[in-house]
């Protein structure tokens, strides 16, 4: 049984070199790179105990606007980047999803058609990240609940990827330009310990 769960949520926008550029996350203070792919995360409170951590990397687009009218390549990953004239039907043919309720900048899609559509909608290709693995640095037990009153509990996590093509060995490594690391962490809010928390 957790006493007093806390969820927080932090989404973290990646510039150049692993630079943060910005954050989302109204229970956190701040986020700090350390060193390649290490970032350490300030909470605005203390919390008491620490439950469970998830993480992910939504990678950024190519860079590079594709009109609709080109035919794009099948079992590729596209995001809407200009919606235009090209109407729902003609983002569906190519792929969006037919539960959407229009199509949006930022929708993403895996293309099922190379036949192109029409209108003046463009797309960028989804580059692949790299990021294979998201992990606690910092024993999270302890990170929870040792700061001084009105500092706020700290967190570190490393992005991990394969040195190169044919070293699968995993390294530090910066997340790409333009993509958001996002991290949940489930905390308790209680002093109240349970048997063993």
């Amino acid at each position: 049984m957790h006493v007093k769960p806390v969820q927080v949520d932090c989404d973290i926008l990646i510039g150049a070199s692993g630079a943060v550029t910005s954050i989302k996350g109204s229970a956190v203070k701040s986020v700090t790179k350390l060193a390649t792919g290490t970032y350490q995360i300030k909470l605005m409170d203390n919390y008491s105990n620490f439950y469970q951590s998830t993480s992910d990397i939504v990678s950024p687009p190519s860079g590079s606007n594709i009109a609709v009218t080109s035919a794009l390549t099948v079992g590729n990953a596209y995001v809407i980047t200009v919606v235009g004239t090209t109407t729902l039907a003609g983002f569906q043919s190519i792929g969006l999803s037919a539960n959407a309720a229009a199509p949006a900048v930022g929708q993403g899609f895996i293309c099922t058609s190379s036949t192109p559509t029409t209108g003046t909608g463009q797309v960028q290709l989804v580059s692949p990240s790299t990021i294979t693995a998201i992990e606690l640095i910092s024993a999270p037990l302890i990170a929870a609940n040792t700061a001084p009153a009105n500092v706020g509990s700290e967190f570190i996590l490393r992005c991990y990827a394969a040195t190169n093509s044919s070293t699968t060995t995993l390294i530090p490594t910066n997340p790409p330009s333009g993509s958001v690391l996002g991290i949940t962490l489930l905390l308790s809010d209680s002093s109240v310990i349970i048997q063993g928390e």
